[in-house]
């Protein structure tokens, strides 16, 4: 498994990575309340889609790790992301999507680094 955690300021996130057979299970999360907001899932034969609770913008991190994710996974990947923040600013939102970025570089590099990730 791979556990990642970021802290900003206020903001705090934790991404989880684990296999689920041959398949790539993503969670990443934070905040003051830890969610599931939003979902993006892909694979060999499935372009990348992701879905949007209501009332959630939490898609768009989903969507972000997915775009990269397809790049280097060769196999089915689902990504979860909830981060709550009360009365987030505009930004700590732009410090909420930098330190998923930052997440991604490196659960990126442990998986290149440990080939059986990849």
């Amino acid at each position: 498994m791979i556990n990642i955690d970021k802290k900003l300021g206020r903001i705090n996130l934790n991404l989880k990575a684990m296999y689920v057979g041959e398949d790539l299970l993503i969670v990443l999360s934070g905040g003051d309340r830890p969610h599931i907001g939003g979902l993006s899932y892909g694979g060999l034969e499935d372009k990348s889609n992701t879905i949007s609770f209501k009332n959630h913008k939490d898609h768009i991190l989903s969507d972000l790790l997915s775009k990269e994710i397809s790049k280097i996974f060769k196999g089915n990947f689902l990504i979860c992301s909830g981060v709550h923040l009360d009365n987030i600013t505009k930004e700590e939102i732009n410090q909420v999507k930098k330190l998923s970025e930052e997440i991604l570089e490196e659960m990126i590099f442990i998986m290149r680094e440990n080939k059986k990730w990849i």
